[in-house]
This record gives structure tokens, C-alpha cells and sequence, in this order.
């Protein structure tokens, strides 16, 4: 993801073709939108940005943004056969949050995914 003020993003083409869905809850209310083309089915910004930053998936981008990342996040999902050999940092959610957030989440805490349960290892 590319992060922009929504000040210096324009969408040239295409907004008939966004479309918005609740995500489902992973861990509090509430839940977030996401947003995809209706066509290609592909991640897209949203057409109406109402925030003062927003999110870009890097694939979607044409030119080289000419920024690099920084780290990576949410490592608990690489799956086995991929390595990071990069030596940026590396956080798992609870050590994104305790980041963001300056507090340790609780010992129980247990890391949820979308993904379904049956679809696991597949």
C-alpha cells in the first residue's frame, strides 16, 4: 500500500466501477470498509476519500512511486515457503499494535485472519 493525502490524489477514470463492502469484523466494531473495482474484482481506493490520508495498493500504480518500504507487517501470515531476507523490521500484529500504540496487548490475545478456517493450508 502507498499512503497519500487525499489532497494530492485524484482518480482520472473509473469511480462508476468502485464499490464498497463492510469487511467483517476481526476484532471490535466497527467494521472498515473495502473497496474494489466491480469489474476486475481488484483493490481500489475508494472513489469519495473522507479521510485526509488514503491507501493506494501499490499494484495498481503504473509508475514507480520512487518511495521504498520501511518494514513489514503482519509476518504471522508469510506463508512457510516465503523468507524476508530484506533486514527491515519485521512486526506481527501484536508488536504493530504495542507500536501505534505504546500498550502490550493482553497475554490471551489471539491473531485472527479473514481467511476461512477450511481454507487454511490450501
Amino acid at each position: 500500500m502507498v499512503t497519500v493525502r487525499v489532497e494530492d490524489f485524484e482518480l482520472t477514470q473509473g469511480a462508476d466501477c468502485v464499490v464498497s463492502f463492510d469487511a467483517p469484523i476481526l476484532y471490535q466494531a466497527p467494521a472498515y470498509k473495502t473497496y474494489r473495482c466491480s469489474v476486475r474484482a481488484s483493490p481500489v481506493p475508494s472513489a469519495s476519500p473522507i479521510d485526509e490520508l488514503l491507501e493506494i495498493p501499490a499494484g495498481l500504480l503504473d509508475d514507480d512511486p520512487e518511495i521504498r518500504p520501511d518494514k513489514h507487517i503482519f509476518i504471522e501470515f508469510v506463508p512457510e515457503w516465503d523468507r524476508i531476507t530484506d533486514g527491515l523490521p519485521q512486526f506481527d500484529l501484536p508488536s504493530l499494535i504495542e507500536t501505534h500504540t505504546g500498550e502490550q496487548v493482553d497475554s490471551d490475545f489471539v491473531v485472527k485472519s479473514h481467511q476461512h478456517e477450511s481454507s487454511e493450508g490450501h
